[in-house]
């Protein structure tokens, strides 16, 4: 089993979340990165292959977390020890951007043509909960914000595209308007 002590001895951490071997390898690339910014990166350590992330963890906390980690960011490639975080993987997976589908910029609140409305919703445990139909985008936003809350998902949702929104287009108006 790896441990901090080995990873230690094999590796120098570099602030922007690389780990630089101490004794390079001519025959061994180090990392081995993926396609694009979404894919992870990997790293090999005496002959086995590891997601680079969970060894920069290792190397800081000492312990490779029993659930997961997950990219704050959401970007896999950023292996910043502050960008990582100890997670379950339902809390991992709801820390996710939008569809590429999405076209209100807000996860979960979508347009409904034939009803000319906005449409709030979300998934919690594979299945979707209606949060309503709202003539005002503001509106179904908030809807989909205070459902999120509703479910403790702050912890899990860094970049919640609502909370995003609300900060940005509803809560700066309203301190223009006083």
């Amino acid at each position: 089993m790896l441990t901090q002590k080995r990873v230690k001895a094999l590796f120098i951490y570099r602030d922007d979340g690389a780990l630089v071997r101490k004794v390079p390898l001519p025959y061994c690339k180090d990392v081995y990165l993926g396609t694009d910014p979404t894919k992870y990166a990997y790293i090999n350590v005496d002959k086995v292959t590891y997601r680079l992330h969970r060894i920069v963890w290792l190397y800081h906390k000492g312990y490779l977390p029993e659930h997961g980690i997950d990219h704050k960011d959401r970007i896999k490639s950023n292996t910043k020890i502050q960008n990582l975080r100890e997670a379950t993987q339902v809390c991992n997976m709801r820390n996710t951007g939008l569809n590429k589908n999405n076209k209100s910029g807000v996860k979960g609140v979508c347009w409904f043509k034939s009803l000319n409305k906005w449409h709030a919703q979300m998934t919690i445990q594979t299945k979707n909960k209606n949060l309503g139909l709202y003539k005002d985008f503001d509106n179904a936003v908030c809807a989909r914000l205070a459902g999120e809350q509703c479910v403790d998902w702050a912890g899990c949702d860094f970049n919640s595209p609502a909370y995003l929104y609300v900060q940005e287009n509803i809560l700066n108006n309203q301190m223009e308007v006083c």
